[in-house]
């Protein structure tokens, strides 16, 4: 009897494959993580066989809880725009090469002087950001030629894993347009061509979506929580504690006492595609401590949310009033409240946190044939739990501390973040070239 669709997802620090029923409940799972290489920044690589082998463990370890004949078909969903260069028998020729490597900067001004930011965002979708497939490639025939003229495929993490599953060479349409590489027109009733998101195509046939990408998300919590929420003096006592800090940042109560915070911790692709930015923290007094800086990171992603919908419901001519919220995050009732308080919207928790997989699941359910449509496999398959509605006074307050300090903050100081950029950029050349003349610089690959 295959009752259960399985979905493997390869993000950037784990494999997590779920097998999923009909209705969309998780009959099992299986999880093994994933390593980056310890190189220094802007680099980032990982070891396109160590995607195989996690998937491996992986399922490896969901199908010691199901049998084998239960499994109706599969579908891979991955970090899009990492790759690796093959050779024709699917075998590495380097490292990886992942979304969040910024090392081809200069290759993205190139792309720009030569075709144009804006004409390059009306062909493929996208602004200008080094997280994207096309200065990465750049970069690589520039600094590693040898390695371009061996390479027989450049492959994404799905292409690479299917490769390995059934020996094709052959990747998905929505896996391909976020490298820009697919041919012909847009597909959909209406294509975005704006600085509010970059558009893609939808795991549904005649589908796109308008995405916007927070690279300093639940990736600013993790730094916070590692770095910084060590728990020394600060009356929260014993070792960091997710659920502790967000006890601490609830009574502290809507605002922040004073302390608002940009999360581009990891530079800012739409509205602004500045890869130069750099998250910034303001309002600093001697009465914040470790919680009033938790609950502002929860309430600067919150109004970055905002400014992306506002953006794209501009562009649209349609208003969003109600979201979804999925993935770890929506986890938190604080979290789901600070959303819904600054979107001064509906916010409704998925009945899943692995969001991803199960839009596998789904994907995989109508290939199957379990539905006729991919809209009817969602239907079936998705769930909402809690709702939750924007509450005065809070919403109130968000809504002045966004229109009059957060939207207008980082376009008054993006001059002086970029004039930083290129100084940081100058001070860790010359470091380097002061480690190369005292001796050997640190391994770090």
């Amino acid at each position: 009897m295959r009752d259960l669709a399985l979905g493997i997802d390869c993000s950037t620090t784990a494999v997590k494959v779920v097998a999923w029923g009909r209705d969309g409940k998780a009959a099992a799972e299986g999880r093994a993580p994933l390593d980056q290489l310890p190189l220094r920044p802007p680099s980032s690589e990982q070891r396109a066989d160590d995607w195989w082998e996690a998937t491996q463990r992986a399922t490896t370890e969901l199908m010691r809880a199901v049998d084998t004949d239960r499994i109706a078909g599969i579908c891979v969903t991955h970090q899009r725009e990492s790759f690796v260069p093959v050779d024709e028998r699917c075998q590495a020729l380097r490292n990886a090469i992942l979304w969040d490597d910024a090392r081809s900067l200069a290759q993205l001004d190139q792309l720009g002087a030569r075709f144009g930011h804006d004409e390059l965002h009306r062909r493929t979708g996208r602004g200008p950001s080094v997280a994207q497939a096309f200065p990465k490639l750049l970069w690589l025939v520039q600094h590693e030629p040898e390695v371009a003229a061996r390479t027989y495929r450049f492959m994404d993490v799905h292409g690479f894993l299917v490769q390995r599953l059934t020996g094709a060479f052959t990747t998905s349409l929505a896996s391909a347009d976020s490298f820009g590489l697919t041919t012909g027109g847009p597909v959909g009733r209406r294509y975005l061509t704006d600085r509010s998101c970059r558009t893609l195509y939808g795991g549904a046939p005649d589908t796109f979506l308008f995405e916007n990408v927070l690279r300093g998300g639940l990736a600013t919590m993790r730094w916070f929580m590692r770095h910084v929420a060590d728990g020394t003096g600060d009356g929260l006592g014993g070792p960091a504690s997710f659920d502790r800090y967000e006890a601490a940042a609830r009574e502290i109560g809507p605002g922040s006492d004073g302390l608002l915070l940009v999360p581009y911790w990891n530079h800012v692709t739409s509205p602004y595609w500045d890869p130069s930015a750099s998250g910034v923290v303001v309002g600093w007094h001697h009465g914040h401590r470790r919680e009033h800086l938790f609950r502002a990171i929860e309430e600067g992603i919150a109004y970055e949310h905002r400014l992306a919908m506002e953006g794209i419901q501009a562009a649209t001519g349609q208003r969003i009033r109600e979201y979804v919220i999925l993935g770890g995050g929506s986890n938190s009732d604080l979290w789901c409240q600070i959303m819904a308080d600054v979107l001064g919207a509906t916010v409704t928790r998925a009945h899943t946190a692995e969001a991803t997989n199960l839009g596998a699941g789904i994907l995989c359910a109508f290939g199957v044939g379990w539905y006729p449509s991919v809209e009817e496999a969602a239907a079936a398959m998705t769930d909402v739990a809690e709702r939750f509605q924007p509450l005065d006074p809070a919403r109130a307050l968000y809504d002045n501390l966004f229109t009059q300090v957060y939207r207008p903050l980082f376009p008054a100081i993006q001059p002086q973040l970029q004039r930083l950029s290129k100084l940081r950029a100058g001070s860790t050349e010359t470091g380097s070239a002061e480690s190369a003349a005292g001796g050997p610089a640190e391994e770090v690959g």
